[in-house]
């Protein structure tokens, strides 16, 4: 192989920005915002940035397809890492002076210099926009500086791509001049007489041969198979017609590679116009072509991009008025053909600037147009911004930031063209506006706030610095703990605290826990400023600027001393509670014992009392006195075995639990055909509602009603027919079951006791029984969840009604 040659790269040894730009780039707000960004939001920044190239995918990302997302995260960490610690030191300058330089010096890793494109440079800007602004509300919640920071980041990021795009176009224009240096061309001469043709060492080169003799070669076969036919034809008109000749043709490399060539040549003639000698240059063409190729492509993709990113660029003539480039924005932005702007040229944009902005516009621009032709540049141009408003097409204005810069000089340094780039602010300028809005509504209720919780009495709200100093005051903690706010602010709060608490550390302990967990939560006694005590409830929390660190504490203290006491009185009832229990444990356990003897031993000497009564009545000789107290002995026997059924049956109450769906109609048409001898004789008469079926213990309810209706039976008026109505209603998700009779009735005033065990309204002498009737039915209506009540009046009957809960 020959020796081939390398193009050699723009050198810049130096970038340096104009000082106005550097001073611009010299910013009040920005430096802090992007020290918090570098101190707690590094890898978030890394991450958000991945998910941002993915989402606006600029052309460089296609050179990193190959790579992970961990790399990819690596390889941003470390440039997002650089731009913030350069911008938290304000060396914005130096960070893209050193940029550019790393850049265009083909320093950057992984990606060449030439695989920039304008888009890329576009769409990074766009994508430090969303970064810097994603964290802005986690930083500060004041607007002003949020405001003050975005537009300083606006700055930046539109200084950094008008610059970046300005040296963009320069790369490509030495592109072009250094891809025009390196054509190569080698001579050749063909002596036709002797038939021999010698080559210069350069077509050696462009053919890339090597040792090797031309005679011996067939150079026709290198001659693209395209092209053979063309090469052949052109000599030969140029050798026969003794004309000069110029062409391209291709030819095919031994391995395998084509290369494009220029053909020039020509043909002298001897005195009797023989020809006798062909000569000329060929040029290896392949690069000069590649190049071309290169930059109709690249026009082509710049003017692409220009028309696709949001801003407004244009390059302007500042002597003819002509505007020599306008991008496709134009019409996205306002909605005007940039034909129409072309052809009118200054004019168009003097039409359509807001009447009010006109004058200072075209002030500040001659200003900066006088500046710029007296200053001294080495290709570094200083940067101005314009804000003005321009009218849409719907006749709408639009708040327009504009950056513009020298494009062109002549050759003594004057300005000739300028480049803008504008962008749409209306959202930004609304923004500011809602901002400015939002943060007076923000004081406002901060006002508020403030006033508010200095009205609540019945919280302790306080706020404390970082060594536990009270720094304010509100009526709460003047009601709670006595003290004014001339007598405590400036004190610690350990003066609440009892002196076992302070010399036990309490106070510090809690704000330490508070610092180190956010808050901390505690309950004891506290000291008022008389040195009465109160329970109080304590919430510390950690107060925290915007870069995380500790700054105070606020503290709520509630007074809980009345709830203390409440707690303290019902764990006292509860311990008797429990004791009751106990107690009633035990009198179970007794009373099951009594269930044994009354089933037993109680039942046992009123069989055997019987059962001599029965022989006693056998005997015919006792005379009739005897008889007669054995008739008295027998009834006291009977009412004895009554009296220790009941209470058998009352006690067994409790452990029937078995229910079943019995239909109550069925049940009490039963218990009545016990006294078809009363309703026979006409004595008693019973008028029944439909009743319905209820999940119930079909034995027990069987007893309540037989005891109901005796009982009623029992008390009737002499001489008087019993009339006894049994009622049914469903009312307040209750069963209502009522008997009313028309019997002796009794006092409201015994309508409870009643129920009693043993208790009787009447001597037994008047009226049997063992006073256990109602109290079993009061019982069993309790055990299914329902409640049993008796209301009447002396000589007007009696009503006795039944609640059952509906299932």
């Amino acid at each position: 192989m020959v020796e081939t040659q390398k193009y050699s790269p723009v050198d810049f040894n130096e970038i340096k920005l104009e000082e106005e730009t550097i001073r611009k780039l010299h910013f009040q707000f920005l430096p802090a915002y992007a020290l918090y960004l570098l101190e707690y939001k590094l890898a978030n920044l890394s991450e958000d940035q991945v998910e941002l190239f993915s989402e606006f995918k600029p052309p460089v990302l296609s050179f990193f397809h190959n790579f992970k997302r961990e790399e990819l995260m690596r390889i941003g960490q470390q440039g997002i890492e650089k731009m913030l610690s350069s911008i938290s030191q304000n060396k914005t300058a130096g960070y893209i002076e050193n940029s550019l330089m790393e850049w265009l010096n083909n320093q950057l890793p992984q990606i060449s210099r030439n695989q920039i494109e304008v888009e890329d440079i576009t769409l990074i800007s766009l994508i430090r926009r969303r970064l810097f602004g994603k964290y802005i509300s986690s930083y500060t919640t004041d607007m002003d500086s949020a405001v003050q920071i975005l537009n300083e980041v606006d700055d930046f990021t539109t200084i950094a791509e008008t610059i970046s795009i300005k040296y963009l176009l320069s790369i490509q224009q030495d592109l072009i001049e250094q891809t025009q240096k390196l054509a190569k061309i080698g001579s050749w001469v063909w002596d036709l007489k002797k038939n021999i043709l010698t080559w210069s060492k350069e077509l050696y080169r462009i053919y890339e041969l090597e040792n090797v003799n031309i005679a011996e070669l067939d150079l026709a076969s290198f001659n693209h198979p395209d092209d053979a036919a063309m090469v052949r034809e052109k000599m030969e008109i140029s050798r026969y017609l003794k004309i000069p000749h110029d062409f391209f043709y291709r030819i095919i490399l031994r391995d395998g590679r084509t290369k494009t060539l220029h053909a020039k040549g020509q043909i002298i003639s001897n005195a009797g116009g023989e020809v006798e000698i062909m000569f000329g240059t060929l040029q290896d063409f392949t690069e000069q072509k590649r190049v071309e190729n290169q930059l109709e492509e690249n026009q082509h993709f710049i003017q692409k991009i220009s028309d696709l990113t949001p801003s407004l660029i244009t390059v302007y003539n500042i002597r003819t008025g002509e505007y020599l480039f306008i991008n496709q924005a134009l019409e996205l932005l306002l909605g005007y053909d940039r034909e129409t702007a072309l052809k009118k040229g200054v004019s168009f944009f003097m039409e359509i600037i807001h009447p009010e902005d006109l004058d200072r516009i075209l002030n500040e621009n001659e200003a900066a147009l006088n500046e710029a032709n007296q200053a001294v540049t080495d290709k570094r141009e200083n940067i101005k911004e314009f804000r003005y408003r321009m009218r849409h097409k719907n006749q709408e204005y639009r708040w327009f930031s504009t950056y513009g810069s020298v494009f062109e000089r002549d050759d003594e340094n004057q300005v000739v063209k300028v480049i803008n780039i504008s962008f749409d602010i209306s959202d930004q300028v609304k923004t500011n506006i809602l901002l400015e809005e939002k943060n007076r509504e923000v004081r406002n209720q901060e006002e508020m706030y403030f006033r508010m919780i200095n009205e609540v009495e019945d919280y302790a709200i306080l706020r404390l610095s970082r060594e536990g100093i009270i720094e304010n005051w509100n009526n709460g903690a003047k009601k709670i703990k006595g003290y004014n706010a001339d007598e405590i602010i400036g004190k610690h709060f350990r003066i609440f605290y009892s002196m076992e608490d302070q010399e036990n550390h309490l106070p510090e302990f809690l704000i330490q826990k508070a610092k180190e967990q956010g808050k901390a939560l505690h309950e004891g006694w506290r000291v008022r400023k008389d040195r009465t005590k109160f329970w109080g409830s304590i919430l510390i929390t950690a107060l925290h600027d915007e870069r995380g660190q500790v700054v105070g504490f606020s503290k709520v203290t509630r007074d809980l001393t009345q709830m203390k006491i409440s707690e303290e009185k019902l764990l006292r009832y509860t311990e008797n509670i429990e004791k009751s229990n106990r107690e009633l444990e035990e009198k179970n356990k007794q009373l099951e014992s009594f269930n044994y003897i009354a089933s037993h031993d109680l039942q046992e000497p009123i069989r055997k009392i019987k059962t001599f009564i029965s022989r006693l009545r056998e005997d015919e000789s006792l005379a009739l006195n005897a008889q007669t107290a054995i008739s008295k002995i027998e009834k006291a026997c009977i009412r004895m075995q009554d009296l220790v059924n009941g209470l058998l049956l009352y006690c067994q109450a409790d452990h029937q639990d078995y229910k079943e769906i019995i239909s109550l109609n069925s049940l009490l048409l039963d218990v009545i055909s016990e006294f078809n001898e009363q309703t026979e004789l006409k004595e008693i008469l019973i008028e029944k509602a439909d009743l319905p079926s209820l999940n119930i213990n079909k034995l027990q309810f069987r007893q309540v009603f037989y005891n109901i209706i005796s009982n009623s039976i029992k008390y009737k008026k002499e001489n008087v027919p019993l009339r006894l109505d049994i009622h049914y209603c469903l009312e307040n998700s209750y069963h209502v079951i009522s008997f009313q009779d028309n019997g002796i009735g009794f006092d409201q005033a015994y309508a409870d006791k009643i129920f009693g065990l043993f208790l009787r309204l009447h001597d037994n002498s008047t009226y049997a029984g063992t006073g256990l009737g109602l109290a079993i039915c009061k019982k069993i209506v309790e055990i299914h969840g329902g409640k049993i009540t008796a209301s009447g009046s002396l000589g007007n009957g009696a009503r006795i009604e039944l609640n059952l809960p509906v299932e």
